[in-house]
C-alpha cells in the first residue's frame, strides 16, 4: 500500500493554543502588571501594620494626644462640660490643656467648628476613624501627586499609588502622624488636589479652595512658597517637570547668620 501524502494550505495550518498574556498589547501588560503589583505590596504593608497594630499594647501603637486636643476644643466649642469654663476670658484658648503636659489648642478658630463636628462621635469610635482617614489621605496624596506628574491611566495610576503609599506607610512622618492622630495627611490631601487643578477659566473661582480650607485649619500651609512647577518649604524644595513625569527634591541645609550679627551670646556647657 502507498502511503498517502497530505498538504495543508497555509491558512490550514491548527494555530498554537492561545496565550492571553501575549495577545495583550505591551501598555495593557505593563498597566496590568504594575496594579498587581501595587495591590500586593499595599496587602503586605497594611496587613504588617494590622498585625503590628492588634499585636503591640495600644500604648505603643496610638497615643493620639493631638487628636484629643482637636476633640477638646470642639467640646469647649459646644459648650461641653467641663472642657468649657464659662468663668475664663477666652475658653478656647485660656483652657488648662490636655493631660498631664497641658497640651494646650494652638489651632485657629475656624479648626475648632470643624473639631467640633468631629467631636460629636464617640470617641473610641472616632480614635478607629482617624486611622482609617489617615491612610486614606496617604492614598489621596500620592494620587493627586502622580496625576499632576502627569499620569492619566487610571490603571498604572492606581497601581503606582499603592506601590508608593506601600512604601511611605512605614516611614516615620506616616507613622507618628497616625500614631498622635493628627491632621496633617488630611491637609496635604487637600492642598495636593488643589494644586493638581487645572489652571482654566471654569476653574479659576475654586482653585486655591483646598489650601485656604487647610490653612484656616493649620496656619503652617501658609508658611510653603507654591508655584505651578512645585512646592517651596524653605529647607526642602520639591520640582515636578510634568514633561518629563519626574519630580526633584531638594534639600537645603542651614545657612549661616549674617555677619553682623552678634555672636556674643553666652554658650551654656555641655
Amino acid at each position: 500500500m502507498q502511503p498517502v501524502q497530505l498538504s495543508l494550505l497555509p491558512d490550514q495550518v491548527p494555530a498554537p493554543p492561545p496565550d492571553l498574556l501575549a495577545q495583550l498589547p505591551g501598555p495593557q501588560v505593563t498597566a496590568a502588571i504594575m496594579l498587581l503589583a501595587g495591590l500586593i505590596a499595599f496587602g503586605v504593608a497594611l496587613g504588617s501594620y494590622v498585625i503590628y497594630m492588634v499585636g503591640h499594647a495600644k500604648g505603643y501603637t496610638l497615643d493620639p494626644v493631638d487628636f484629643a486636643v482637636y476633640r477638646s476644643g470642639g467640646l469647649i466649642v459646644r459648650h461641653i462640660r467641663p472642657y468649657y469654663d464659662p468663668h475664663l476670658a477666652s475658653p478656647l484658648y485660656d483652657w488648662v490643656g490636655y493631660g498631664q503636659l497641658h497640651l494646650p489648642f494652638t489651632y485657629t478658630p475656624f479648626a475648632s467648628l470643624a473639631f467640633a463636628l468631629v467631636s460629636f462621635v464617640p470617641y473610641q469610635l472616632s480614635l478607629k476613624l482617624s486611622v482609617a482617614v489617615n491612610l486614606v489621605s496617604l492614598l489621596a496624596v500620592v494620587w493627586f501627586t502622580l496625576g499632576g506628574l502627569g499620569y492619566r491611566r487610571l490603571v498604572i495610576r492606581a497601581g503606582a499609588t499603592l506601590l508608593g503609599t506601600a512604601a511611605v506607610l512605614w516611614t516615620e512622618p506616616a507613622l507618628r502622624t497616625i500614631y498622635l492622630g493628627q491632621v496633617n495627611l488630611v491637609l496635604l490631601a487637600l492642598i495636593m488636589w488643589d494644586l493638581c487643578q487645572p489652571d482654566t477659566a471654569r476653574s479659576r473661582w475654586w482653585k486655591g479652595f483646598g489650601t485656604g480650607i487647610a490653612a484656616g485649619i493649620k496656619l503652617t500651609p501658609l508658611a510653603r512658597s507654591f508655584t505651578p512647577s512645585g512646592v517651596d518649604y524653605g529647607s526642602l524644595a520639591v520640582e515636578f517637570d510634568r514633561a518629563a513625569r519626574v519630580a526633584t527634591v531638594t534639600l537645603r541645609g542651614p545657612t549661616a547668620p549674617p555677619a553682623s550679627a552678634s555672636m556674643s551670646r553666652a554658650v551654656p556647657p555641655c
